[in-house]
């Protein structure tokens, strides 16, 4: 959900950490003044990943939405515990679309997510293509509404051993772990609220360098947006030290958004809806 500079840290292997059951359960003060989260209904056990995307799939009535937009800020943490900050408005179109413009607008400056392929502008200009999904948005979104073979395909892709599966609990609720045995934490794996039917867990280990490295991208604060659950952050770690924070604000679902948006030869010339 997530600007290009996001990307470069978690397909790197950058991310991982602990956080509060309240951050985890999603639980705003007004919910917790309010007496906690609407109760949740108890589902059957998933037993498999094959299952859990019959599942995803069948979540509301077989519905999903198919455009999102949010307000986004990033927090990143440097080596010696410096901070920078950047703001970012983002567009999703599901499958496969998601378009970032880094603020201020006026520098031209994003990323583009589109069939497989991810384009970077800066001064409005394209300055870069590379064959890439976004591994996010596939487990949040596309894994929803894509072919279940296609679907169970492309986790594979992301590196994710789709065999393993298994149930455990984590901050207190009920998760499925898609892609690793009991104890291991840093292969390529995805964890999903068992309840909730949503990813909260994005592990990936890669080599750099002759190095391995850990990513562990966690996506809290769920909250109900327009009938569905929408993070409204993400915390990012790299080899257990916290590297990256990201809250959304102005969440839209189904917002009507036009195909240009997503055109990577309309990058500078695409209209944007009346949400800034």
């Amino acid at each position: 959900m997530i600007g290009r500079r996001f990307i470069a840290i978690v397909l790197a292997g950058a991310l991982g950490g602990v956080t509060s059951s309240c951050q985890y359960l999603g639980l705003g003060s007004r919910d917790r003044a309010a007496g906690g989260a609407r109760p949740e209904p108890t589902r059957a056990a998933v037993r498999s990943t094959n299952e859990l995307i019959r599942e995803l799939q069948a979540q509301n009535g077989g519905r999903w939405y198919s455009t999102l937009s949010f307000s986004g800020e990033t927090t990143r943490w440097g080596a010696a515990g410096e901070a920078s900050r950047n703001r970012w408005m983002q567009y999703v179109r599901v499958p496969g679309g998601m378009r970032v413009e880094f603020m201020p607008r006026s520098e031209g400056g994003g990323v583009l997510f589109e069939g497989g392929r991810v384009h970077t502008f800066a001064g409005g200009r394209r300055i870069d293509t590379q064959r890439q999904i976004h591994p996010l948005l596939l487990l949040s979104s596309d894994i929803r509404v894509m072919p279940a073979n296609r679907a169970l395909a492309e986790l594979r892709s992301l590196g994710i051993a789709a065999e393993r599966f298994r149930e455990t609990t984590w901050s207190g609720r009920r998760v499925y772990v898609v892609g690793a045995a009991r104890g291991d934490t840093t292969s390529t794996q995805v964890w999903f609220d068992a309840e909730r039917l949503v990813p909260v867990r994005w592990i990936q280990r890669e080599t750099r360098d002759g190095r391995a490295s850990v990513a562990d991208t966690r996506l809290l604060g769920y909250r109900r947006v327009g009938g569905f659950f929408v993070p409204h952050e993400v915390v990012g770690y790299r080899d257990g030290r916290r590297v990256l924070r990201e809250v959304y604000s102005n969440v839209r679902v189904n917002p009507s958004l036009s195909p240009a948006l997503f055109d990577p030869n309309r990058w500078d010339s695409a209209p944007r809806p009346g949400n800034r």
